[in-house]
């Protein structure tokens, strides 16, 4: 089949686009998500144009510089955001100060969520602590910082999960092993790969769904 000009630029731009688009980006544009949460948004990578208009956008971010920051780059885009706190692990620990995603989302009535996760001590004991609210979703997807992952942590997502790397030649995800934890590191290391962000999805659920 012989691509028209038009045809061509129009997949030249589409190419542009893409090359210029993080994980997050893409994972962003996959769905038109009911809520788009970050768990932990230590500098302005969460900020995206594109955040979903009709999302409800949650921000759990301890440090008030941090949040403050947030505030101003979603504010310049337009994105209204609920910003918390609170500080999310596995479990609610109010003495702590402490709380878990079941105990802060386990009442809203979202049907899709996006997640950013990005703390100290991995996505690991988040995920667990949100078992209940992220389990009755019909779509969810899930973006790691695997910088702030432990080998052991990223080999938990690839065994109890699926879990992904955004291949920038030909733009699809690549799937990681879950059975060789030096495969993943060889794989982070890949320049083919944008290691920065990873995308974790339910092992047993939407199988055939895929944000890329």
């Amino acid at each position: 089949m012989t691509l028209s000009g038009r045809s061509r630029s129009s997949r030249r731009a589409t190419d542009r686009e893409a090359s210029r688009s993080t994980t997050w980006d893409v994972v962003l544009r996959a769905h038109p998500w009911d809520a788009v949460i970050a768990v932990g948004a230590p500098d302005t990578g969460f900020v995206s144009s594109a955040v979903p208009p009709d999302a409800e956008t949650v921000v759990f971010e301890p440090d008030q510089t941090a949040r403050d920051a947030l505030a101003h780059a979603l504010d310049a885009l337009g994105t209204a955001a609920r910003f918390e706190a609170a500080t999310i692990v596995g479990t609610d620990d109010p003495a702590a100060g402490t709380t878990s995603l079941d105990g802060c989302l386990a009442h809203r009535g979202h049907t899709s969520a996006c997640l950013w996760v990005d703390v100290d001590g991995g996505a690991v004991p988040v995920l667990a602590g949100g078992a209940r609210y992220l389990g009755r979703l019909s779509r969810l997807a899930v973006v790691v910082n695997p910088a702030r992952e432990d080998p052991s942590s990223l080999l938990h997502l690839a065994r109890s999960w699926r879990l992904y790397l955004h291949d920038v030649r030909v733009h699809r995800l690549v799937r990681l092993p879950g059975d060789d934890p030096y495969h993943i590191q060889g794989m982070l290391d890949a320049s083919w790969l944008d290691s920065r962000h990873a995308v974790v999805l339910p092992r047993h659920r939407d199988c055939a769904w895929r944000p890329l």
